[in-house]
């Protein structure tokens, strides 16, 4: 008597165990899956900003992490193979300037840079006949506008961006054909 009811008592509690997770065996699962897969998102403006962007056009890629960037409203900046730069934004800057901003065309290579002590990054392109061209990074952040700065230090045959750390500071030489190296420091807005 006593094994019977622990029997009944077993099945019940499996029984409604069952049916609290919506039955038994595969048919439960599958409507899931097929719920599940027919299901629409819903497309909204703040979940596009916030999603990870596709990169597939692009030959080159960096990333800015919102962490890093501080205030400066950049995800990535994109290099295209005809040479093409693209910065992709977020938040008050995508708002004011857009999404997608076209930066330079006959770019040969992008950098971006720890700049300063750290707190925002220098945004910059070597052109294909070897100037270096600089987004500025004070417009961003203060002014919420993208502005372009042209032959950054006057140097015209530019093969590199290097970035070093000095004592409290990280610093950007721009390095030559020839392998000298001159600070850009000077020239960052």
């Amino acid at each position: 008597m006593k094994r019977n009811i622990i029997w009944i008592i077993t099945i019940t509690v499996i029984c409604l165990g069952l049916a609290g997770c919506g039955g038994s065996g595969t048919e439960g699962n599958e409507a899931t899956e097929e719920t599940t897969v027919t299901e629409e998102p819903v497309a909204t403006e703040e979940a596009t900003t916030t999603q990870t962007p596709q990169y597939t056009d692009f030959s080159y890629v960096k990333e800015i992490s919102s962490q890093t960037g501080y205030g400066m409203d950049v995800n990535a900046v994109l290099l295209t193979p005809e040479g093409e730069t693209i910065m992709r934004t977020q938040g008050e800057l995508g708002e004011a300037a857009g999404w997608e901003v076209k930066l330079a065309d006959e770019v040969s290579d992008i950098y971006v840079e720890p700049f300063g002590n750290g707190g925002f990054y220098a945004i910059l392109m070597i052109k294909t006949d070897g100037t270096v061209s600089e987004v500025n990074a004070s417009a961003l952040i203060n002014d919420k506008t993208v502005e372009v700065i042209d032959k950054l230090g006057g140097y015209e045959d530019v093969s590199s961006i290097e970035s070093f750390q000095d004592v409290d500071a990280y610093g950007i030489n721009a390095v030559m054909e020839n392998g000298d190296k001159f600070p850009l420091d000077p020239y960052l807005k």
